[in-house]
């Protein structure tokens, strides 16, 4: 005989089963009104950028173009030369060519060396223009340059040769050899960016004295080179 339940029991369990309702409606609609917490960030170690390591060497090719007419011994040889029958005779500039290289890493001054090859015609005779007296200069020089710059361009910076040269003296078609020491001193100005461009240069060379007989074109002068450089 089956048992019916009584009124306020049934009652009862509406009552609680409403409240567990009412209960679980209320945690889902506070969890749903909180704002989202945002993504965990996690911290990537990225590497520096790698510095361009300095430049160690810089090579140079110039054109050279030295001015005797300002060397001393200049009114003395077109005197010789006038003396010894050559009557057009005049300092005319030395033109050729110079390659430097210099190593740039050590301090202060970057040292290196130079080697230049020059010549020009400074008489002739006035029966015979075949007749001539030329002049070839070899040269081979230590450098040193003041790198103050930093190896900024645009900056003039000093520098100083000292070096030996063979001079090669054609008279009539026969060469007289002798060896001259020379100093070069003047300024570097770099045109360009830190890796390369075009070296404009401008300095004065003296030129040991030479002892021998006859007329000895001046050598010395008011040099000015132009030429590109390569740094690397």
């Amino acid at each position: 005989m089956a048992t019916e339940t009584p009124p306020w029991c049934r009652a009862a369990l509406a009552l609680a089963l409403a409240a567990l309702l009412g209960l679980g409606a209320g945690q889902i609609e506070a969890a749903a009104a909180q704002p989202l917490a945002p993504p965990a960030r996690v911290a990537i170690d990225r590497p520096a950028p790698a510095r361009a390591a300095p430049a160690r060497l810089q090579l140079a090719v110039h054109g050279d173009l030295r001015i005797t007419a300002l060397d001393g011994q200049r009114d003395r040889f077109v005197d010789d030369a006038m003396a010894y029958g050559w009557r057009i005779a005049r300092a005319r500039p030395l033109l050729g060519g110079r390659a430097d290289v210099h190593y740039l890493l050590t301090p202060l001054v970057d040292v290196g060396a130079s080697a230049g090859l020059l010549g020009m015609t400074f008489a002739a005779a006035a029966t015979s223009p075949d007749e001539r007296l030329a002049v070839t200069w070899t040269s081979l020089a230590a450098s040193a340059r003041l790198h103050w710059a930093q190896g900024r361009p645009f900056v003039p910076e000093p520098r100083a040769d000292v070096g030996v040269a063979e001079v090669v003296t054609t008279i009539h078609g026969v060469d007289q050899r002798r060896w001259a020491t020379f100093t070069r001193v003047g300024v570097d100005w770099r045109l360009g960016v830190r890796r390369g461009g075009v070296t404009v240069a401008l300095g004065y060379t003296l030129v040991g004295a030479d002892r021998g007989d006859g007329p000895r074109p001046p050598l010395g002068g008011l040099d000015l080179s132009l030429g590109p450089y390569l740094r690397f």
